[in-house]
């Protein structure tokens, strides 16, 4: 089983629309685990039809029977309000890496969801994870935090996951019009080099925030509008499933 963990420190950079729109293009083929660790319960919101009944502190605190898919499709395991007061320490990790682990024959893929901080329990999973995607908004103050991101990526890599793929951080809300996020963008990319981008950039779109009301992909939104974003993001899901199946 994958294990592909979208995480940021900053809030409101689209980590949720990508893991959502992830799930959705993986689950037309294959069985996907959402793990939500965000206890603003966006994304078992969004992806409400597909919740299961266990929640991310029961897979913290103990062993948790999480029942498999017959056939391609999605479960959800939501952060509830107990994961508020639960102290996260390497045990708590521990736990969720054997529950995980244990249904690793059961789906083919994990996602999860994670807050914008840089607390143990966002991450912890990278001693884990198979794969690390990191949304980024190219306005100042979601810069900000980058080089610290990169930092704990490539040290967790260096110390105690070796097999943890970074697939590159994934500009996001792009305004294409705007002289100052073109120059940020090309900023970012000589700053970092290409080592550390995802090939691709999904603008700022209404179809993406509509998602989470209507529960469904772009891709599936018919109206006019909406089909530059359903194709935009199809694109970044295919290039996303290559490289995490490659």
């Amino acid at each position: 089983m994958k294990k592909l963990l979208v995480s940021n420190r900053k809030g409101g950079v689209g980590k949720t629309t990508i893991t959502c729109h992830a799930a959705w293009h993986f689950a037309e083929k294959r069985r996907v685990l959402v793990v939500e660790l965000d206890t603003q319960r966006n994304g078992s919101a969004t992806l409400e039809p597909h919740k299961i009944d266990v929640t991310t502190s029961q897979l913290l605190t103990g062993k948790v029977e999480i029942p498999g898919l017959s056939g391609p499709g999605i479960a959800v395991i939501e952060a509830d309000d107990e994961l508020k007061s639960i102290e996260i320490g390497p045990q708590q990790i521990a736990t969720l890496k054997s529950n995980l682990d244990a249904v690793a024959d059961k789906f083919e893929v994990c996602i999860f969801d994670a807050a914008p901080s840089a607390d143990t329990l966002n991450v912890g999973p990278m001693i884990f994870a198979s794969h690390v995607l990191a949304p980024i908004e190219l306005t100042e103050y979601s810069l900000q935090g980058i080089e610290s991101l990169l930092q704990s990526i490539i040290g967790m890599q260096k110390k105690f996951n070796p097999n943890l793929v970074f697939l590159g951080m994934l500009p996001n809300k792009f305004v294409a019009n705007s002289p100052r996020q073109k120059e940020a963008l090309t900023e970012l990319f000589a700053k970092v080099g290409n080592k550390f981008m995802f090939d691709a950039v999904l603008h700022m779109r209404q179809a993406y925030e509509q998602a989470a009301s209507t529960k469904e992909p772009a891709w599936k939104d018919t109206k006019t509008a909406s089909r530059v974003a359903g194709k935009e993001i199809r694109t970044v899901m295919e290039k996303l499933e290559k490289r995490v199946f490659a």
